[in-house]
């Protein structure tokens, strides 16, 4: 929190950035199957606050920000990925990211853990044709 000359608090608001940087940050800690505890252990803070950070509550500050990426394991830029889709045009209240959705990460992280290549293309080319059948 920053105060102004008179010493008057002023608070953060969070904007569509802060809540993009957070999702992004709930997505891969699950991807990573880690816990917000875990990373809150990391970071050295609360698992609450870590809620905070997802949810787009608090700001996270650059160097916190540092420390994430080495223990989520991605470039600094990997918070930002989606963040000039904010900027460019307004997302509809009613639009959910499917890549935001535990189901979705799921499923992406067992494709990942299948051993036998050849038949995980054979998934995707099944899951493809089920989504997008073709008029014969």
């Amino acid at each position: 929190m920053y105060t102004t000359k008179s010493n008057k608090p002023v608070r953060h608001r969070s904007t569509e950035i802060d809540k993009s940087v957070g999702e992004r940050m709930r997505m891969r800690r699950l991807l990573l199957h880690l816990s917000q505890r875990q990373i809150a252990d990391k970071l050295g803070l609360t698992f609450q606050q870590v809620q905070k950070y997802e949810k787009g509550i608090s700001c996270i500050s650059a160097g916190r920000l540092w420390q994430l990426s080495e223990i989520l394991k991605v470039p600094l830029y990997y918070f930002f990925k989606d963040a000039a889709e904010h900027r460019a045009e307004k997302i509809p209240a009613a639009y959910k990211d499917p890549m935001s959705d535990t189901e979705t990460i799921r499923l992406v992280h067992n494709y990942y853990k299948l051993s036998n290549r050849r038949l995980a293309g054979q998934i995707f080319d099944l899951l493809d044709r089920i989504a997008n059948p073709r008029k014969e």
